[in-house]
């Protein structure tokens, strides 16, 4: 559950300024766990598909 003091620092994280700055970061970082998600679900396909013990 989010205290206050959270709320507050999500906010601040969140103002226009700080998503200029850390922008490209946060979305590189996403499209790097989606990337790898991905890759995940794939591996997972051709395991079930290819019949390889993962």
């Amino acid at each position: 559950f989010l205290g206050r003091h959270d709320l507050y620092q999500l906010i601040f994280f969140f103002t226009p300024r700080t998503l200029y700055i850390h922008g490209p970061c946060l979305f590189l970082l996403l499209s790097a766990i989606f990337g790898c998600l991905i890759n995940i679900y794939q591996f997972a396909m051709l395991c079930k598909y290819k019949k390889i013990l993962c």
